[in-house]
């Protein structure tokens, strides 16, 4: 009889790192010994539900649990606990921050056996948010059967931050599916004008947000800019800080070198014109973006920051320390004034995203803790 597995998410909205992952995992567990479903909480519906869409399109069994925020908190693990009852799994695995606090309750008042609990995310999650929430996202890692961290960064948090024992957390990187990146091909118009094919284009994508550090690239663009005018930077995602930063290219007076795409659904082909991937947050735990991009044989320059030294290796790029545009160009120039040297790191980059961070790599680490912990296995 296979395990029943359980794979609860938590996203109002739009495709990230996580949702990515498990679309692209859903036909790579084992049938014989696994029963997978997949369950999203917090689902703001209408055209943005397309995490759910997304992965009924692949064929997943997606269960639906109604309501979209704190509010309906009660109701959500009320419907939770019975659809858990319901179906008898024997493992429940959260991934996201809403999912684990939501999940974690529920499943220990259905009696799911097996409780595991994804930590996709360091301290700086917590910025803004209520002391409660972060009181009840420790309970329920600390009352976890057993804790994933997608990096070894975020296992120091979870050691250091939040008190949970080192024995009872596994590392499982995050993954990118080698084979969709492989075979994505461009069937839609450049976002860039036809010139720029003729220049240097640097990547970088990522949520227009404060941790992404936008502001920090913009500047560092502005010093290469200087000494190498063919650079141009395209930066692939949306977020609540692009009128900022837009009005910083202006003032830094490299706007008409600078490209904000939006969204995108076409980024593996898009970083395949890349000839950088620069990738400078001040926090990352793990960054499924760089691996997409080394698996493209681009070489990367980021900040040494959370998970990106794991994901970058010795040799698939250069990391400088956040909020330094002077080291941050500096790395920038040296990469692409030495284009052997940058040839290489692809390579490299493209051996580690096979090695590391392929789905079925992950996929094989996730069924190994479900069947180590569904047969009585102890942290």
């Amino acid at each position: 009889m296979p395990l029943k597995v359980l794979n609860l998410a938590s996203t109002p909205g739009g495709i990230g790192g996580v949702e990515s992952l498990l679309l692209s995992a859903v036909d790579k567990y084992d049938t014989r010994r696994f029963d997978v479903s997949f369950c999203n909480l917090f689902d703001a519906g209408g055209e943005d539900s397309v995490f759910p869409a997304g992965l009924r399109a692949r064929g997943a069994r997606y269960l639906e649990v109604p309501g979209s925020g704190w509010r309906d908190l009660p109701t959500l693990v009320a419907r939770l606990v019975a659809l858990l009852r319901r179906e008898r799994f024997d493992v429940l695995h959260s991934h996201m921050l809403h999912a684990t606090i939501v999940g974690h309750l529920a499943a220990r008042i259905a009696g799911v056996p097996v409780r595991i609990a994804s930590r996709q995310y360091t301290g700086e999650a917590f910025q803004n948010k209520r002391a409660w929430v972060r009181a009840l996202d420790r309970r329920a890692f600390r009352t976890a059967t057993h804790v994933v961290a997608v990096s070894r960064a975020v296992r120091d948090t979870l050691v250091h931050e939040d008190g949970i024992a080192p024995e009872r957390i596994s590392v499982v990187h995050n993954s990118i599916d080698l084979a969709a990146i492989d075979a994505a091909r461009l069937d839609s118009p450049l976002p860039w004008p036809p010139d720029w094919e003729e220049k240097l284009l640097l990547g970088y994508t990522a949520s227009l947000t404060w941790r992404k550090d936008h502001a920090n690239l913009l500047r560092a663009f502005a010093r290469v800019l200087a000494e190498e005018p063919r650079a141009r930077l395209v930066l692939v995602g949306e977020g609540p800080e692009r009128g900022s930063l837009q009005a910083l290219a202006a003032e830094l007076q490299v706007a008409d070198r600078v490209l904000f795409t939006g969204r995108r659904s076409d980024v593996p082909a898009l970083a395949r014109h890349f000839h950088l991937y620069v990738h400078p947050p001040l926090h990352e735990p793990f960054g499924i973006a760089v691996a997409e991009a080394m698996a493209v044989e681009k070489p990367v320059v980021g900040t040494s920051v959370g998970g990106i030294p794991e994901v970058v290796g010795e040799d698939a790029g250069l990391l400088v320390p956040p909020g330094d545009p002077a080291a941050l160009a500096s790395a920038i120039l040296r990469v692409v004034r030495d284009p052997p040297t940058a040839a290489r790191m692809g390579q490299h980059g493209r051996q580690r995203a096979e090695r590391h961070f392929a789905v079925e790599v992950t996929v094989e680490r996730y069924q190994e803790l479900y069947s180590r912990f569904a047969n009585g296995g102890r942290s």
